[in-house]
């Protein structure tokens, strides 16, 4: 976070515009926005995560965003109902998004069939190909190409180097981050008895208003019909949308996330980083799926599930507490039976490793010719 901002408010002002409630010190003047660990006087800090409850004592802010479960914990402070959301309008507050000038660089190449709205910003060596709509106030970075047919609403960003293949759609106020590709062909072969066969992606891409898709993104084109993206999606970096993929409005999808053709992902479900999805399943309302798990079956709307493959996650949480246990446990069992668990022997009481056996030995051979 900058040391300061464009921005100058004091306590009592700044509660005032989030419609919380001020305390304390309520004059003193608030100059920029840091995290409660490394705040300076004259900044403004919040506490979401109850892990970070000692640094109230310890933070040098002038002004912290809290609940009120926490207001006797420090002398100057805004309680907030949700201290989060309230740090969201806070950022916007100290740090005004930069006013992009309606200019287009004499080096972008426009074809002469688009169409353009007003007050566009498009920046240098940015290419826009035949029969592109644009909408109003849309601002276009160095290097981005927008490839023929694709329609772009009002008020869209797109970040440098953003590539959208031709027949794009994308709503109002979208975001597009650096380096993401939209509307690449799908992976789409079959083999004819000699070699793989591609089979030609000719459906499109269509991006729902108010949605922002990360950096080094790929969403690809449908096979027949078109690839889907509801309004308000959340996409972080480094995911893979495969051809026909359905994500529904308000969903969170994180970084690594790969979704294989035809998945249907429902409303305001929240994907964990690294998760990988089958293709043509269906995964309902408001699903939770945590990072790193692996879904191969329909998943039904309201749920939890984690693991690989995965499982709801109250069983996968006590399947993992078991497995961490699985080798005392082996070594419980096998001492039950009246047998030495392999590899140990059994010695006043106490074992260690024991030496290897024949077999054992004859592999480590092969192993080290």
């Amino acid at each position: 976070m900058p040391n300061s901002a464009a921005v100058q408010v004091t306590v009592k002002e700044l509660a005032a515009r989030l419609g919380g409630e001020a305390f304390g010190a309520v004059d003193a003047v608030l100059y920029g926005i840091s995290p409660i660990e490394s705040a300076k006087p004259g900044q403004l800090s919040f506490l979401a995560n109850p892990r970070y409850v000692h640094w109230l004592e310890q933070t040098a802010a002038t002004a912290i965003l809290i609940s009120a479960r926490y207001r006797n914990r420090i002398g100057t402070g805004i309680v907030c109902r949700e201290p989060y959301l309230a740090l969201s309008e806070a950022i916007d507050i100290f740090y005004p998004s930069p006013v992009e000038l309606s200019t287009i660089a004499p080096s972008a190449v426009i074809a002469r069939s688009a169409v353009l709205g007003r007050d566009l910003s498009i920046g240098p060596v940015a290419v826009i190909g035949e029969h592109v709509r644009i909408g109003d106030r849309t601002v276009i970075h160095p290097g981005v190409v927008i490839g023929a047919g694709s329609e772009l609403g009002c008020d869209v960003v797109l970040h440098p180097q953003v590539t959208l293949y031709p027949g794009v759609s994308i709503g109002d106020r979208v975001v597009v981050h650096s380096g993401t590709v939209i509307g690449a062909d799908g992976f789409g072969y079959v083999w004819d008895g000699e070699k793989q066969r591609k089979i030609r992606q000719v459906g499109g891409v269509r991006i729902g208003s108010d949605s922002e898709i990360g950096a080094n993104v790929t969403i690809d084109r449908g096979a027949i019909g078109d690839t889907i993206i509801g309004q308000g999606v959340r996409i972080d970096n480094l995911v893979q949308v495969a051809h026909n993929v359905v994500i529904g409005d308000h969903t969170l999808v994180v970084a690594q996330v790969g979704i294989a053709g035809s998945a249907q992902i429902g409303t305001r479900v929240a994907l964990g980083a690294k998760t990988g999805i089958l293709g043509h399943i269906r995964i309902g309302d408001q699903v939770q799926i945590g990072a790193m798990s692996g879904v191969g079956e329909d998943l039904p709307a309201g749920s939890r599930y984690s693991g690989i493959p995965a499982i709801p996650h109250r069983s996968w949480l006590k399947s993992v507490l078991v497995f961490r246990d699985l080798p005392k446990l082996w070594r419980t069992l096998q001492q039950a039976s009246g047998k030495a668990p392999r590899g140990t022997v059994t010695k006043a009481g106490r074992q260690k490793k024991a030496i290897p056996s024949r077999v054992t030995m004859r592999g480590m051979k092969k192993r080290t010719r």
